[in-house]
């Protein structure tokens, strides 16, 4: 699913630059901030210049000094009808021998919305290697946080994510999109016992240029069951400052406070949910 699907939230607002920057420093954005941006384009309104001025904006509030991180999420992996929606199985051979391998230079976001997709080839943004969720980064520090990218659990530990939710000075933006676009709770659901698991295979390249399907292990996709929940408990703490950005709702917080209140409470709710099912 699009990060950008829908009509705009307000059609005849006209957004500019000086809106944006604006409505980001109100939010709690700052000169050297770490963000990690969930975006959807069309919630903002009409952004006069489109997506970049969304990015050019965050860059200017943040400035060299700080970071700025997006998904660089892509859907090529095996098997087909894990796709949204999934092809005829007439033609799943076909998509597994002609599959372009992952390209950081190369490979476009799938589902990730316009702003995303910008970012993804912006000067100076840098790639993760990871062939299903990668994350793109500008700033100070991106080239180290997009180094390394383990490829199982591709939100845990020794990956980009993993790295942003135990930094006390990282935040998240989920910009005009809900908790259910929120891919901190993924890393916070890795490191629980009851996670639930997910087998996939990515396309990838050998040493030698030739390319080959990987298998690859995550935790499975939540589809609204408890991220939109355990983000609503969240916000019941106090810990998300929320404004609108354009005509966006926009909620703004530290990833480490996330990870310490959503780890347990996904823990719980897994288990429930796995005892009901005894």
């Amino acid at each position: 699913m699009s990060c950008d699907s829908g009509p705009p939230a307000n059609a005849n607002r006209a957004v500019i630059a000086h809106d944006l920057r604006h409505d980001l420093t109100r939010l709690g954005l700052t000169t050297g901030d770490a963000v990690f941006v969930h975006a959807s384009l069309s919630a903002i309104g009409y952004v006069v210049g489109g997506a970049r001025t969304v990015i050019e904006a965050l860059q200017t509030v943040v400035g060299p000094e700080g970071l700025i991180a997006m998904p660089g999420f892509t859907q090529e992996s095996y098997p087909p009808e894990l796709r949204d929606p999934p092809p005829q199985s007439q033609f799943w051979e076909a998509i597994r021998e002609t599959t372009p391998p992952y390209d950081p230079a190369l490979t476009p976001t799938t589902g990730m919305g316009a702003i995303a997709e910008a970012f993804r080839v912006w000067p100076g943004v840098r790639r993760s290697g990871h062939p299903d969720v990668s994350v793109c980064a500008w700033g100070a520090g991106a080239e180290a946080l997009t180094a390394a990218h383990a490829l199982d659990f591709a939100c845990g530990p020794g990956t980009p994510l993993g790295v942003w939710g135990a930094r006390p000075e990282s935040k998240i933006l989920l910009l005009g999109v809900g908790w259910n676009r929120c891919s901190l709770l993924h890393t916070a659901e890795t490191q629980t016992p009851h996670r639930r698991l997910k087998t996939l295979m990515c396309r990838m390249v050998g040493e030698d240029g030739t390319p080959f399907w990987r298998e690859s292990y995550d935790v499975g996709d939540d589809l609204g069951r408890f991220f939109p929940a355990c983000g609503a408990a969240f916000e019941a703490t106090g810990g998300v400052t929320r404004q609108t950005v354009g005509a966006a709702e926009a909620r703004l917080f530290h990833s480490a406070a996330l990870m310490a209140f959503a780890t347990p409470w996904l823990e719980a709710a897994l288990k429930g949910a796995s005892d009901e099912s005894l």
